[in-house]
């Protein structure tokens, strides 16, 4: 289904989603998918790694691991990675 805005929705999301216990709707709704680089990085996030140890976590340059983070912060429509990990628990991504 498309809506007003020209968003296509699946419908069938919605009730799966609340009976999963996901009640925030307005939060996931528009959630695009993460990439796998975005899970790993969401990952050790919540282990409170900074970009400069993700990055050597992950073979990356610091500023790369910075890139992804930020990309994930805008996914998730969040501010700051504390935000980020917030939705991401109520998300059940954590």
């Amino acid at each position: 289904m498309v809506v007003k805005d020209g968003r296509d929705v699946d419908l069938m999301a919605v009730p799966r989603r609340v009976w999963g216990g996901q009640t925030d709707v307005d939060e996931w709704i528009d959630l695009e998918p993460l990439t796998e680089g975005e899970h790993a990085i969401l990952r050790l996030l919540a282990r409170g790694m900074t970009s400069k140890e993700i990055g050597t976590e992950l073979g990356l340059a610091t500023n790369s691991a910075r890139t992804y983070a930020q990309s994930l912060l805008s996914k998730l429509n969040a501010k700051n990675r504390i935000q980020a990990l917030a939705i991401a628990q109520r998300l059940r991504l954590v």
